[in-house]
């Protein structure tokens, strides 16, 4: 029996020493790569999304403060850039999407509350304007992305219960429209490793 698990042992031991091998530079398997060290002061639970070859990020939460700043990384060029500040109250766990050339950013938590407002950023003028508030009330730490045309929020934790409720945001009529969420129990929800979901 101990001769077993020894064996066992070495064996699970070499693969983990082969799949963490430094040797493989493959670019094909998603290696990481150093870049800019990020401008703005160190923080958790910030909001983001990405426009056009560029990265957005802001808000968060510093270990004493919440944050309202809004940084902008450029790829090419690796370098940040500071943004209008976000206008609404200073947060944590907010979500963050894009949609075409817009951004948006909302929900969170301030220390105290869960929050349901929701913002726009127009990147031309450098400038943020409120839009209508979440259709599913407030809440932190949803899952949020903007695809054909529409933004999409969901799951996340209302200061009281988990949710796994999601909606639509439709950026023309500034309106937001329930739609089906997950299936199972909330307790019991966990997302795989993979996710896709489909959108007609």
């Amino acid at each position: 029996m101990i001769k077993i698990t020894n064996t066992l042992g070495v064996i699970v031991l070499s693969i983990l020493l082969i799949g963490c091998s430094s040797d493989d530079d493959s670019d094909d398997l998603g290696n990481w790569k150093s870049r800019s060290v990020f401008d703005g002061i160190p923080r958790s639970s910030a909001a983001s999304c990405t426009i056009d070859n560029k990265g957005y990020m802001g808000t968060g939460y510093d270990g004493d403060d919440y944050l309202t700043d809004f940084w902008e990384y450029n790829f090419d060029g690796e370098y940040w850039v500071q943004k209008a500040g976000f206008p609404g109250i200073p947060r944590s766990s907010a979500t963050g999407f894009s949609i075409n050339n817009t951004g948006y950013l909302g929900i969170g938590y301030d220390g105290d509350f869960e929050l349901n407002d929701f913002w726009e950023y127009d990147l031309s003028s450098n400038s943020w304007s409120q839009q209508a508030n979440f259709g599913g009330g407030v809440r932190r730490g949803a899952v949020g992305f903007g695809i054909n045309n529409y933004g999409y929020i969901g799951t996340g934790y209302d200061g009281d219960n988990d949710k796994k409720d999601f909606w639509k945001y439709n950026p023309e009529t500034d309106v937001w429209e329930e739609l089906v969420g997950f299936g199972g129990n909330k307790g019991e929800m966990q997302l795989p490793s993979r996710l896709i979901i489909k959108f007609i």
